[in-house]
């Protein structure tokens, strides 16, 4: 878990997080050698669109771990729309990933049509 940080629509149609006292966000963890690094660095457009953080994250045993996070600069968030396919592809990996069901009913409360204004809530 990521917390201090919040989830939610860039200007793109893509997900993004950004800080935010007293928020969280559920994910995923990996770990990558550089060359998985660089290639995931071309592929996110570092340093161009995002840049590259190294945060504390919590695991499922409550110990923290540094991560590395992409950010967009904070005039990026905000977008009122996530792109269709995009949304299914993260409902999908956080089912498969067995994340909590509620961090899976907050992912659905995007819409790929309707404008939320950029405002989604997880009432956790």
């Amino acid at each position: 878990m990521l917390k201090g940080y919040e989830f939610g629509a860039d200007l793109r149609g893509y997900f993004n997080i950004r800080q935010k006292a007293g928020a969280f966000v559920n994910g995923v963890l990996y770990e990558l050698d550089q060359h998985c690094i660089d290639i995931l660095d071309e592929a996110e457009g570092f340093p161009q669109v995002f840049s590259r953080a190294e945060i504390m994250v919590e695991d499922l045993k409550g110990q923290l771990i540094k991560a590395w996070v992409y950010l967009q600069p904070p005039e990026k968030f905000g977008g009122n729309y996530i792109k269709e396919n995009f949304l299914k592809i993260v409902i999908s990996g956080a089912q498969g990933n067995r994340l909590p069901e509620a961090w899976i009913k907050f992912l659905q409360t995007f819409s790929p049509t309707e404008s939320n204004n950029g405002k989604f809530e997880l009432n956790a």
